[in-house]
């Protein structure tokens, strides 16, 4: 019910290999501090139908407030039909292929182990909905598309260092950090779709979808720093209502004026890295367990003052 005929159906393959390297005799005899070393790769393509059904349709209502006329004068209404959704007959799949190769280990009698893996996915014809003209929909819906192409690769480390497992001892402790990066990018826009403001806050447009910028995008002016004086409001670029005190906004197209068109990318929501440690331990009947995670590196919209 989400695809025409022509792209009903997908084909979504997946794969995986792993060789136990300790249990190979050149680990056991030559580096016995090795309890578990292996390593992974797995391949596999999922796919992404969750989007309304019968988007390649065009879909009608019968509605009495959105459809309704009353004809020869009087006050009785006729309900009618009218089109409220429109139609994408070439809509499809979207998929996601990923390749991720990894490491696993545990080292001196398991008092240390943990996991490396190294990921790249590329999801392809993502569905979003791009709005068409008022003009030309009228109040109808506008269907779904599969927009462009995204990208994400990035590294995750695991390493957890464990004390008292291995003798039984009374007091036990299990101290486990994790880090990640991920590399967000809009690889490509299919053909006919330009780049899409979109994420309203009341009047304010946050984020754009372009391509070669990372998803999420904040989309705005550039202020570059507050009118000094009234010099540099008349002498420079500025905009209507520009004032002495005001926001000084980056001239992006170089037209002399600050409008909308100047607009641009001013901040990244995707963090550099992300972060975790976790701390277990526990004496007999005592035990306590502590958890902290943190984001670095990622921007934010400051939008506690606009009113």
């Amino acid at each position: 019910s989400s695809f025409g005929p022509e792209n009903k159906y997908g084909y979504f393959p997946a794969g995986s290999v792993a060789w136990r390297l300790s249990e190979e005799d050149f680990i056991k005899e030559g580096a016995s501090w090795i309890n578990d070393l292996k390593i992974r790769a797995g391949y596999g393509v999922t796919g992404n139908q969750r989007i309304p059904a019968f988007n390649y349709l065009a879909r009608f209502q019968s509605s009495i407030l959105s459809s309704a006329y009353a004809f020869g004068g009087g006050n009785a209404l006729t309900t009618g039909v009218w089109q409220n959704n429109y139609a994408n007959p070439a809509i499809k799949w979207e998929s996601a292929k990923s390749l991720n190769i990894g490491l696993d280990f545990a080292l001196f009698d398991s008092v240390i182990d943990g996991s490396l893996d190294w990921y790249n996915k590329k999801t392809s014809d993502m569905l979003y909905p791009v709005a068409l003209p008022a003009t030309a929909v009228g109040m109808g819906g506008s269907p779904y598309v599969n927009v462009g192409d995204m990208s994400n690769k990035g590294v995750e480390l695991s390493l957890g260092y464990h004390y008292g497992r291995k003798n039984d001892s009374p007091f036990k402790f299990d101290f486990v950090v994790n880090i990640s990066r991920n590399v967000n990018e809009i690889v490509a826009l299919a053909p006919g779709v330009d780049q899409r403001p979109y994420g309203n806050f009341r009047s304010l447009t946050t984020s754009i979808l372009q391509a070669g910028a990372p998803f999420g995008s904040f989309y705005g002016y550039d202020m570059t720093g507050i009118y000094q004086n009234a010099a540099e409001v008349t002498q420079g670029p500025s905009y209507v209502g520009a004032r002495v005190g005001g926001p000084k906004y980056r001239d992006v197209n170089g037209d002399g004026t600050v409008n909308a068109a100047d607009r641009t990318i001013i901040g990244d929501p995707n963090p550099d890295f992300i972060y975790s440690f976790s701390l277990n331990a526990n004496y007999k009947n005592w035990d306590v367990a502590m958890f902290f995670n943190g984001s670095q590196g990622n921007d934010l919209y400051e939008a506690t003052r606009y009113f």
